[in-house]
């Protein structure tokens, strides 16, 4: 959605540059190519190629070279044959030197490769003095509300600022991304879809550590935020110089982009800022840090409903990982040994009630109370319990358990999801609004409140 053209005076600034770039949001980033340090065996050897982050089949960071040297899988120490294949390293002194084309090929070339490079730090491991660091996204859908940015003449709501534990993050989507979002939609894959930029509110200088560690938060927070994985990659820092000073490549966690069933709705940028800042304080607790991530995990895997069985088993699992995390180490509600006696349709219901969240079916989930009448011999009848029985009938079965149509798995993987994704929202002390999987059609803009705080 473009916006007039602003006059002569307008300070609109233009979306954030990355030092990485490609021609298209689907084309392949050349990041390095030059030297290369060949390794086989205890050998060591000069090679020369380049370092590509690839999308297709699915992302990878890759290398390929070439060498000069002869009989590189011979190990010159003691005459033995290599059997791993050669891999090769980018030499410190040469961390950031992108060409654009490949060139002409080498006379006299004795040996080729290619192959997958691991998690890579270039530049300066320990930096410490870095003011700014840029990186992008993909398959990240768009806020639809936002700062405005420029493009040529025009101006377009493309910037989404996020704040939380002394970090400014802006999140800049082009003046295109409705062809973007409309290619991933009809083709699926992988595309590049926003930069961003991160560094600190009061402009104060900060580590290599400290930045992962903000950039792993808004790894949790975005994919939380859209329901599967989406990272920031190939983050690059820089000092008050204009030459980067520090890069991290990895292979990106990024899924194929699918249908969203994340809890941030486009047209609601704050629900997404209440995210990031609960997520980064809840962060400095090594705990609760380790039980935020594992129960993004099990949600993620869980809104995937390729077969619901295992998907409703999924959310499970993160409701016994924060039920367990919230009644006996937080609250202490339960000892350990109190908390064992327990049934699992009983700790998950205390979980809700902890957190204001109903037990009871949801009037959208009409399939459940069908799912309730075929378990006759329920106690209470409420979700826990029926999410506990059709889960137990999975992993025990036989020929006298009740069987259930795909339309009661389908409610039954919505509730629980809806109990999973609340409870994630609870234990950050989130205040906000949210798309509920409880609520099976939902409109654009269309948001509910968290029980605790209606």
């Amino acid at each position: 959605m473009m916006g007039v053209v602003p006059d002569s005076t307008d300070a609109t600034p233009a979306p954030t540059r990355h030092f990485y770039s490609a021609e298209t949001p689907r084309s392949e980033l050349r990041l390095y190519r030059g030297p290369l340090v060949g390794r086989s065996g205890t050998r060591q050897f000069e090679a020369t190629g380049s370092v590509t982050l690839r999308w297709n089949p699915w992302p990878v960071l890759q290398w390929s070279g070439s060498s000069k040297e002869v009989d590189i899988g011979i190990d010159l120490a003691n005459g033995s044959l290599v059997f791993e294949e050669p891999r090769v390293e980018v030499p410190k002194e040469h961390p950031f030197q992108v060409a654009s084309k490949d060139g002409s090929p080498a006379e006299d070339i004795q040996w080729e490769g290619r192959g997958p490079l691991g998690r890579t730090v270039v530049g300066d491991p320990e930096a410490q003095d870095l003011t700014y660091a840029t990186f992008i996204l993909a398959n990240l859908p768009a806020m639809q509300f936002g700062a405005r940015l420029c493009h040529e003449t025009a101006w377009y709501p493309g910037r989404t600022v996020l704040t939380g534990a002394g970090w400014k993050v802006a999140l800049d989507y082009p003046w295109n991304h409705q062809e973007i979002e409309k290619d991933l939609r009809d083709n699926g894959g992988h595309a590049v879809t926003h930069t961003g930029r991160v560094e600190r509110e009061d402009g104060s200088d900060f580590s290599a550590g400290s930045l992962q560690n903000v950039l792993h938060v808004l790894r949790y927070v975005l994919s939380l935020a859209c329901g599967r994985w989406t990272s920031p990659i190939l983050s690059v820092a820089y000092n008050n110089a204009t030459e980067p000073t520090w890069s991290e490549w990895a292979p990106p966690l990024v899924s194929p982009w699918r249908t969203s069933f994340g809890l941030v709705d486009g047209h609601h940028p704050e629900q997404l800022q209440e995210l990031f800042e609960r997520t980064a304080v809840a962060w400095a607790d090594p705990l609760k840090q380790e039980v935020v991530r594992r129960a993004i995990y099990y949600l993620i895997d869980a809104n995937d409903p390729h077969p619901l069985e295992l998907a409703v088993s999924s959310a499970q699992s993160g409701l016994e990982l924060l039920a367990w995390s919230e009644l006996v180490e937080d609250h202490q509600i339960h000892t350990a040994k109190t908390y064992k006696s327990l049934k699992a349709h009983e700790s998950m219901r205390e979980l809700l009630t902890l957190h204001s969240i109903s037990p009871m079916f949801p009037p959208e989930l009409t399939e459940l109370s069908s799912v309730a009448s075929k378990l006759t011999d329920l106690s209470v009848g409420d979700g826990p319990e029926v999410l506990t029985r059709m889960r137990n009938g999975v992993m025990h079965p036989n020929r006298t358990k009740p069987k259930f149509s795909t339309d009661e798995w389908y409610d039954a993987w919505c509730l629980a999801r809806h109990y999973l994704q609340l409870s994630i929202l609870g234990y950050l002390g989130y205040q906000g609004t949210h798309r509920d999987p409880a609520v099976k059609v939902h409109f654009t803009g269309q948001i509910e409140n968290v029980p605790w705080n209606p």
